[in-house]
């Protein structure tokens, strides 16, 4: 589709495809950003470890990754998760960290993992224009209706209510969550566990 949103300066695809879009260019980002990274243990005692991630001589997007029973965390520049599932948690990510929903579904309810996006509201707004089946009233209301940086989520639901039977969902990945999951990713494909621990 050629209909297009504003993100960040750069042209992003329609509502179908504006939150690929923000994943595509966090991996991107994160490829280049952690290149010159290496793995450093810091402790080791069973399931209770700790590395620290970051190129030689630096700080800059530098993060830690802890494991504890059933639990994953990772703090530092990119942000901080915590990621909880199996007893050993590393060959766990190791698979499930490339599925971002599935992923997510992990992490507990307190940390985001998602945040209202108005540029991913207009996009969505601008698609369903172009759909020729929508009637006169509600295309009105669509040309009419301004999205814009001061919209929230609540406003926009409101809003459609009358107009829509089934809600969009104007959520996208946060960039905060994004960055740690590619910090997670690239950690598991640096770094090797010789064994998988199991409880006693």
């Amino acid at each position: 589709m050629s209909n297009r949103a504003e993100s960040d300066g750069k042209r992003v695809e329609d509502y179908w495809t504006f939150g690929d879009a923000i994943e595509k260019e966090i991996e991107r980002c994160a490829a280049i950003s952690f290149a010159s990274h290496q793995v450093n243990e810091l402790s080791r005692n069973g399931v209770f470890r700790s590395w620290r991630c970051a190129m030689p001589g630096s700080w800059h997007l530098a993060f830690t990754i802890t494991t504890i029973p059933n639990c994953l965390i990772l703090t530092g520049d990119v942000g901080d998760l915590i990621v909880e599932r199996h007893y050993d948690m590393l060959p766990w990510c190791r698979g499930s960290c490339r599925s971002t929903g599935y992923f997510a579904e992990k992490v507990p309810n307190n940390i985001l993992t998602t945040e209202f996006n108005w540029e991913f509201a207009e996009a969505w707004r601008r698609t369903e224009l172009q759909n020729e089946d929508i009637n006169d009233e509600y295309r009105c209301f669509l040309e009419d209706f301004d999205i814009n940086d001061e919209s929230t989520e609540a406003h926009l639901y409101r809003e459609l209510s009358g107009y829509v039977d089934e809600l969009p969902s104007f959520r996208v990945w946060t960039r905060r969550f994004l960055w740690c999951r590619e910090a997670i990713r690239w950690f598991v494909t640096h770094h090797d566990e010789p064994v998988v621990l199991e409880p006693n």
